[in-house]
Order: structure tokens, then sequence, then C-alpha cells
């Protein structure tokens, strides 16, 4: 049961990844593009370049397990660990886009 649990955490993080890079970036393309515009936007409002390895990990073992016949039966490339590490990346990005954001109706600069 804890892989079937792990695979559906697995497929909620890719799916708040591919959604988050929509939304921060204000585009609907491929993944790679996004991933592009993001670390790009991301260096504009932190000054840092945001890394995205484990997250991106993460995304690339749900398409082998949406995509191959055995899905992860012989062995996981991701681990618990790294799919902890892409969370926390993938929060690293949207904190960094929601600092260059103004609560509605507060004043301008």
């Amino acid at each position: 049961m804890a892989g079937f649990h792990f695979n559906s955490a697995l497929f909620r993080a890719a799916a708040a990844n591919h959604r988050c890079l929509q939304l921060v970036t204000g585009m609907t393309v491929g993944i790679q593009k996004l991933c592009k515009e993001a670390k790009k936007q991301h260096e504009g409002w932190t000054g840092t370049i945001w890394v995205n390895t484990n997250i991106h990990k993460a995304h690339d073992e749900v398409d082998v397990i949406k995509h191959a016949p055995a899905g992860t039966y012989a062995a996981r490339d991701v681990s618990y660990e790294d799919l902890v590490n892409g969370i926390d990346e993938l929060l690293r990005l949207i904190e960094g886009w929601a600092s260059t954001r103004r609560p509605a109706g507060s004043p301008g600069p």
C-alpha cells in the first residue's frame, strides 16, 4: 500500500509543479519552456537561481509511471527525500513569485 500512496504523492507533486509553473509564468506551454521561463523570472524576483532538480526528477518519474507498461514495478528513481526536497523547491518558486505581488487594495509604491 505504501507504494501506491507514494505514487499518489508523486502524481500530486508533479501536477502541482505544472500548475504552479503556469501560474507564476502566466504561460500554458510545455514543461521545458515553463521551467526555463520560471528560472528566468525567479532570478529577476530574488536575484538567485531557482533550482528545480528534485521536482523535475519527480515529474520525469510520473511520466514513467504513466507511460511504461510496468510503471515502477522494478524500482523507483525518486526517493522520499527527493520528493520532499522537490516540494521545497516548488515552495521557493512560489515564495519568490509571491514576493512580487501586492495584496488587493493595498496602496501602490
